[in-house]
């Protein structure tokens, strides 16, 4: 089969409805596979012969591998938004380059007084699961290593419109200030679907950029 993450958005809807109507065997993968916009999803033309809806999140690798398991090819169609808190302003300013960034190791950084405690977790936005961070930059980690883990030979990922864009562009700039810098880990999701594709481990990987 063919496995489609984010199936129940607007995107993914649309594939797995093109995919069933071209007679290819679907592989529906959502987060909530008894919500409504799941189920909806059955009473797709061909469905009922053809689509298999499973449990996963596409943040979690393991669930990713076991969703991915037996499938030729994978589309990724996982599309979330979080709107910036004062929490990203905060990290922000404090850590401009993001270096720490959902990766809080054993030695802290001087700029945050002893005072504070040892556990500062909570200033980390990337512990925050619908941070683009983890939605967006984790997800295309675990979708490239869940297609190497399993034998998946094509890789498509819908691509942001804004991510060729320079980051200073005006269009970046506001999109960044309200969705938690969200084009900045799009950009880095994509380059690492693109090293994958140059080390040629996966087979074919091919970004769609959206209009």
């Amino acid at each position: 089969p063919i496995l489609v993450v984010g199936a129940t958005g607007a995107v993914g809807r649309e594939v797995v409805r093109e995919l069933l109507a071209d007679g290819q065997r679907v592989r529906a993968m959502t987060r909530d596979p008894r919500g409504a916009r799941a189920l909806s999803l059955s009473k797709l033309p061909h469905a009922e012969a053809l689509l298999e809806i499973v449990s996963g999140d596409v943040c979690q690798f393991n669930a990713t591998v076991a969703a991915m398991a037996g499938c030729g090819a994978c589309v990724s169609c996982q599309w979330t938004e979080r709107p910036s808190s004062p929490k990203d302003i905060v990290f922000k300013m404090w850590d401009p380059s993001n270096e720490f960034l959902g990766a809080w190791g054993p030695t802290k950084p001087d700029p945050i007084p002893e005072e504070w405690g040892e556990d500062y977790s909570w200033l980390d936005p990337g512990t925050d699961a619908r941070h683009p961070y983890n939605t967006v930059f984790a997800a295309a980690c675990n979708l490239v290593d869940a297609a190497r883990a399993t034998g998946c030979a094509r890789l498509v990922r819908a691509a942001s419109p804004l991510a060729p864009l320079l980051a200073v562009s005006p269009q970046v700039v506001a999109h960044n200030a309200k969705w938690s810098m969200s084009v900045k880990w799009h950009k880095k999701g994509e380059l690492v679907l693109e090293e994958a594709a140059y080390s040629e481990e996966v087979g074919e990987i091919a970004l769609v950029r959206l209009a």
